[in-house]
């Protein structure tokens, strides 16, 4: 009995903060701006609506990575926060650290912006999923045929994905899983015994290619808040150029 035949693997679809300032935080001018911080996410049309109330926020300064201020919850941001003029960033993500293999989705978001004199800056941190996500499903032939089994999936780092009928039953939950950086395969492996008592293996292994929708969303994810920070440095870079030409041509 062929194993895709009888299994359906579906597709990907700070602890301890407190909110408070760093009143130690350097600055070399007195110009200030202020901005409107927001939290929000964006999800698979397969996943559930995110509540992102409760996640950290923490706002650097672009150069040196030198926190400015941090929240343990989005919720205590304040609808304005008061800032020298610079190059910031801001991060948020779910709370808590992201685990290799986790029940649930990891959310984490970054977001760069200028800070200019006696201006309102909104900037908004979209949040994204961060690990990828597996569910298992068996057929009705496959729970006839099969009185004992293990699935285990396993992108080549000391950690798998490990799914029992003594642990999962017919209806194994949706499992998240943050693959190793650069993986380059998944390994699907099924151990199972029939109801005549036969042993019956199988290994698959999923290239890249052929496991696309798995492994690129969760890279893709893990590249976002590197591609996000490039890119919106230059834009700051650019930006800050054309303030300090106005400044200069107006005599401020």
């Amino acid at each position: 009995m062929k194993m895709n035949k009888i299994l359906m693997l579906g597709t990907i679809a700070c602890l301890g903060l407190s909110s408070c300032m760093n009143e130690d935080f350097p600055s070399s001018s007195s110009v200030q701006g202020s901005i409107s911080l927001n939290v929000d996410y964006l999800v698979p049309s397969t996943t559930r609506a995110v509540d992102t109330k409760d996640f950290p926020v923490a706002v650097y300064a672009l150069e040196g990575n030198k926190i400015f201020a941090e929240y343990e919850y989005a919720s205590q941001v304040p609808a304005e926060i008061t800032m020298p003029v610079g190059s910031y960033f801001a991060t948020a993500h779910t709370p808590g650290n992201m685990d290799k293999i986790m029940s649930n989705p990891y959310y984490q978001g970054v977001d760069t912006f200028e800070i200019l004199k006696d201006i309102k800056t909104i900037s908004t941190v979209v949040c994204r999923m961060a690990n990828g996500s597996f569910t298992v499903r068996y057929s009705q032939d496959f729970s006839t045929a099969f009185s004992d089994w293990q699935v285990t999936i396993d992108d080549g780092s000391e950690s798998a994905l490990i799914y029992t009928k003594e642990k999962d039953g017919l209806n194994p939950p949706t499992m998240y899983m943050d693959f190793a950086k650069g993986v380059k395969e998944l390994t699907f492996n099924f151990v199972g015994t029939t109801v005549d008592g036969n042993r019956i293996t199988s290994a698959n292994k999923w290239t890249k290619k052929q496991a696309a929708e798995i492994i690129a969303e969760s890279e893709k994810q893990r590249a976002i808040l590197d591609e996000v920070y490039q890119r919106e440095l230059e834009k700051l870079k650019k930006l800050h150029q054309r303030v300090q030409s106005l400044e200069k041509a107006n005599n401020f």
